[in-house]
């Protein structure tokens, strides 16, 4: 009996996104490290920016209000205009829920970084100054990473999104072996979503981008389509589609 179905060879790589229940932490890992660095030094500015106002009044060159809501407000200012793509990064590749986590921790961690660097410079370059000055530069700094870790936690006790991935996933990232746990080559009934821009071409455990070479035949197609492909490696083998569904 001959197949009714057009075949579309593809045998390459494709830009995909794992279904969530499918996602090793070391999938999550490499893609948050990428965002996270990029998040980290250009939110570093805005934190820099935050510091100015923070020893100002640490130091009494400036009333506590309105300087620390002055503080506050370039802060955010400059976090908008330098920080906002990578942050926005993490909503768009991990979900709402989910990215809200990385960025939190990502402000933590830069936001701790004044600190430790003027609480270092105080404690080398004047290690007989008194302790209530690092205490008080510290308080002021506070608020940078204190306030992110706040919405950590309180993310935590009402269970919104994932768990950050652990740190063996981290270790494990960068080679190839955590690929195992991944489905390998399969065919199986897919759809092109229509109201996907990024990833519309959806199979079990998957959101594929649709490929080039089946591009004509794909965009705006109505109804199932058989797909070969293989999660291990990223890659669409071939496409089927009848052709009364073809556009």
């Amino acid at each position: 009996m001959s197949n009714p179905y057009e075949m579309i060879p593809i045998q390459h790589a494709v830009r995909h996104r794992l279904a969530p229940e499918l996602e090793p932490p070391e999938y999550r890992a490499r893609f948050g490290t990428v965002l996270f660095l990029m998040g980290f030094f250009l939110t570093l500015p805005a934190v820099g920016t935050g510091t100015i106002f923070s020893m100002a009044v640490a130091t009494g060159q400036a009333p506590a209000w309105p300087t620390i809501g002055e503080g506050v407000f370039f802060f955010a200012v400059v976090l908008g205009l330098l920080g906002t793509w990578p942050l926005l990064g993490f909503v768009l590749a991990f979900g709402l829920r989910d990215g809200a986590r990385w960025v939190l921790f990502c402000l933590a961690c830069s936001g701790v970084v004044p600190g430790l660097f003027l609480g270092g410079l105080l404690v080398i370059g004047e290690p007989r100054a008194p302790a209530t000055d690092l205490i008080t530069m510290e308080e002021a700094l506070a608020w940078m990473w204190a306030a992110p870790l706040l919405g950590l936690l309180l993310l935590r006790v009402t269970h919104t999104g994932r768990r950050l991935p652990p740190v063996r996933a981290f270790a494990r990232m960068l080679g190839s072996s955590w690929r195992e746990s991944l489905p390998g080559v399969q065919t199986q009934w897919g759809e092109v979503r229509t109201g996907s821009v990024r990833y519309p071409l959806h199979v079990p455990g998957a959101d594929f981008a649709l490929p080039a070479e089946a591009l004509g035949q794909l965009y705006g197609s109505a109804g199932a389509i058989r797909v070969t492909y293989d999660l291990q490696r990223g890659r669409i083998e071939t496409i089927e589609v009848l052709p009364s569904l073809r556009p």
